[in-house]
């Protein structure tokens, strides 16, 4: 189930965000390796499809969902429907232009992490 702050946690949560903040600030500074994950929604933010929204006639019209298409088998079996659609996304992801938040990273990597020793 789901869990839902009080008031209170809310309002603790918030008044420790800048401290926060300063310390995981601090930690990456000083950090050797850093490693970052994040989910489709980073994707997302530039317009690109996630997992829900690569529902496209042509698949949604055989029942296929986006999971479905990423089997192996495909390539094997299907190859013109499996080249399609990884074709397509092939295409977004050159074609759509990052956020921000890409640009951020990037100077991260290159003023902390690209040369380093490491």
């Amino acid at each position: 189930s789901i869990s839902i702050p009080t008031e209170e946690q809310v309002e603790q949560l918030q008044a420790g965000v800048d401290l926060a903040c300063a310390k995981a600030a601090d930690a990456i500074s000083k950090a050797d390796v850093f490693v970052l994950c994040t989910g489709a929604g980073f994707s997302a933010d530039s317009g690109l499809a996630v997992y829900a929204d690569a529902q496209v006639s042509p698949y949604k019209d055989r029942g296929l969902l986006y999971h479905d298409i990423c089997q192996p088998s495909y390539l094997r079996d299907e190859p013109d429907l499996f080249w399609g659609f990884w074709g397509q996304c092939y295409n977004d992801y050159r074609e759509t232009a990052p956020h921000a938040g890409y640009e951020i990273i990037e100077r991260w990597v290159e003023e902390r992490f690209r040369h380093s020793d490491l």
